[in-house]
């Protein structure tokens, strides 16, 4: 069967490397990644101490540089903490710097403890922002923006920034039991992606079929478009791809491939996710701890799947300087 997939590369930092070389790390895998016949390539907002980044938007223009055709995208923004303004006018210059090529996932997520909560946005309160819909709030916001729906009262300015420029889909994540962002997808007509690697997914299929029931096109999209995300961990060998997880236990001892094994054992999986779900696309969250490994992987896993691979050129080749 004919496969979309797309990479999400979340920005582990493994035992031996530091957060810097895990940057270098992702832009040379870009163009790797795009030859692969991959479609997107998106990035994580995380404030762990295992992961290398925390701002998306700052890599993105940088992955965005070393490649000429793949998506380039957040997955996702935690917009209980910031600007609706400030994400608008910044992905709107990415979107003017790579049209067509941007990605703007957001999620409803909190980002780890109440310090790092206020840290992030003085005054913030969880409990409130919960009992009062903060974030559909900020998200009303985002799109009012993003459609230039916002009465322009100062003829001095004109938001967000760039004026009058073109803004990138929206991508609503979701996880869990929670309805509240394939509610939103379906209500303003924008793509949805379910993630299998966040909280229990007994409802999984049910929740993608509800946004599919309730999509209406009115915005771009003519019809739903579901995502779906999952681990993986793919190996020549069923026993090499079980030891690429130790360090990830290491992390958090339920943690798991949700995709792992041999390539075919892997593709297997993937095409029981596509049916189980009816998704439109597969995103992987690759679980290795070597960049090497991560590469090695994902070639193995696009021949496997009959992705569209094809030689890097030299021009999109990152430099060492990378």
């Amino acid at each position: 069967m004919a496969m979309k997939v797309s990479i999400l590369d979340a920005g582990f930092v493994p035992p031996g490397e530091n957060s810097s070389q895990v940057l270098r790390d992702i832009v040379r895998s870009a163009p790797v990644i795009e030859s692969l016949g991959y479609s997107r390539l998106w990035l994580a907002e995380h404030y762990e101490r295992h992961f290398a980044y925390a701002c998306p938007e700052i890599l993105i223009p940088a992955v965005a540089s070393a490649t000429t055709h793949l998506r380039v995208g957040s997955a996702g923004v935690l917009m209980n903490f910031h600007s609706p303004l400030r994400i608008a006018s910044a992905f709107r210059m990415l979107e003017a710097m790579y049209p067509g090529r941007i990605d703007l996932g957001v999620a409803s997520g909190f980002a780890g403890t109440p310090n790092i909560q206020q840290a992030l946005r003085h005054g913030f309160d969880q409990p409130a922002a919960i009992a009062t819909q903060l974030y559909r709030t900020q998200v009303e916001e985002l799109v009012a923006w993003l459609r230039d729906e916002v009465p322009q009262t100062d003829p001095r300015f004109r938001l967000p920034t760039p004026a009058g420029g073109a803004s990138p889909p929206l991508i609503f994540l979701g996880a869990g039991y929670g309805v509240g962002n394939l509610s939103l997808a379906a209500r303003y007509g924008e793509a949805f992606c379910y993630s299998l690697a966040h909280g229990k997914t007994e409802r999984g299929p049910e929740i993608v079929a509800r946004y599919r029931s309730e999509f209406r096109p009115v915005h771009k999209l003519d019809k739903p478009f579901t995502m779906v995300a999952a681990t993986v961990a793919c190996a020549e060998t069923n026993r090499d791809a079980a030891r690429l997880l130790t360090y990830f236990r290491w992390l958090d001892g339920t943690l798991t491939a949700r995709v792992r094994g041999r390539p075919e054992l892997c593709r297997r999986q993937m095409e029981e996710i596509f049916e189980q779900y009816q998704c439109d696309e597969l995103v992987l969250i690759p679980l290795y701890d070597s960049f090497e490994e991560r590469m090695r992987g994902l070639t193995l896993l696009a021949e496997v799947c009959g992705l569209a691979v094809t030689a890097p050129g030299p021009e999109r080749m990152c430099t060492a300087a990378c």
